[in-house]
């Protein structure tokens, strides 16, 4: 019964993909990087570049994932909307930066693409960029000046940002990251409803992150949204993180100036 079940549910997902196949042939061609299928498709009918799937996404969403910019180029000539948002108000360059696709990301800030668009969780395909640890995309997007509408944004908006790159950096680890964002001009002592960037590195035990936001003289007392203060949620996770958290609160207590 289990067998026949699981060879069932396998028979169903076979036949759903053969489908959205079926339905979405110039998507299917973009996310193979089938460029022939993709050229012909174009050219059979020149106004289908900005069909959306069932997920509201235009074959432009998937070419750019790919390290090749050809196929990306050829949906853009035939009309692909560079900033076409699908039902979780992502554009193709939060997946350019999802995958670390310089090529394409530079194709898509060619013609306009804007990178600092919030999707629906609040983020930009810059923090999408700097979460993921994509390190040489970042030094590309600030060499582009993509950076200063974040910077603008975190300065004069009434509304504290629910991310921001350097948060998603330390709570992820990427001390490279997190260095850059800093010489790039991200206020160390910003602050979200999570509190700074240190608070993010304590509690997900990013040890090295932690060393580096204290070296650089972030305020280690700074409270989050539940006055707590970094030092407060390394106490918090010790039991759960033996690993990092003994060094990380070593750290919080003055060990942080001896590095």
């Amino acid at each position: 019964m289990n067998l026949f079940r699981t060879t069932s549910l396998k028979y169903e997902e076979e036949q759903e993909f053969i489908s959205v196949a079926e339905r979405y042939p110039l998507h299917n061609a973009a996310v193979f990087g089938n460029s022939v299928e993709v050229e012909f498709l174009l050219n059979s009918n020149r106004n289908c570049a900005n069909q959306e799937d069932d997920k509201g996404r235009i074959p432009l969403h998937y070419s750019v994932q790919h390290h090749s910019t050809y196929i990306s180029q050829l949906l853009i000539k035939y009309g692909a909307n560079v900033d076409s948002v699908d039902y979780t108000e992502a554009t193709p360059a939060h997946f350019a930066a999802k995958e670390g696709q310089i090529e394409n990301s530079c194709l898509l800030l060619t013609f306009g693409a804007d990178f600092c668009v919030r999707d629906k969780i609040g983020k930009t395909a810059f923090d999408v960029a700097a979460e993921e640890g994509h390190i040489e995309l970042i030094k590309f997007l600030i060499q582009q000046n993509c950076h200063q509408i974040l910077l603008s944004q975190m300065k004069y908006s009434e509304i504290k940002q629910i991310n921001t790159p350097l948060h998603l950096a330390a709570r992820n680890g990427h001390v490279e990251i997190v260095y850059l964002l800093f010489n790039a001009g991200f206020p160390l002592n910003y602050k979200t409803s999570q509190g700074t960037a240190l608070h993010e590195g304590v509690k997900h035990g990013r040890l090295q992150v932690v060393r580096l936001l204290l070296y650089l003289g972030i305020n280690d007392k700074a409270v989050d949204s539940y006055n707590l203060t970094a030092e407060d949620y390394g106490i918090q996770v010790i039991s759960h993180n033996p690993v990092t958290a003994p060094a990380i609160l070593e750290l919080l207590e003055g060990g942080a100036h001896l590095v």
